[in-house]
């Protein structure tokens, strides 16, 4: 680790060599959390349809076969010659 370099890629280096990932939570603070295991991790929302499902009508119909959620999230720093951290 380069003591004058990128201190936030030194930060991830380190998080991702345990197998984790570093961020700030809403409140400002530093979280190193371990990253889930996609293949075995619990749901954590489902759309259920029916009356007391949360999709209450829809006006197509698809199958649930081949279907799959993506998030894309970017960011960017605002200020020039500022480092993010």
């Amino acid at each position: 680790w380069d003591a004058e370099g990128d201190r936030w890629a030194a930060v991830q280096e380190c998080a991702t060599a345990i197998g984790a990932e570093c961020y700030a939570d809403a409140d400002g603070p530093f979280i190193i959390a371990e990253l889930p295991d996609m293949l075995t991790a619990p749901l954590s929302w489902q759309v259920d349809a029916g009356e007391r499902g949360t999709l209450v009508s829809a006006s197509r119909g698809y199958t649930r076969d081949g279907m799959y959620n993506w998030v894309v999230a970017r960011g960017e720093n605002t200020e020039e010659d500022t480092p993010p951290v």
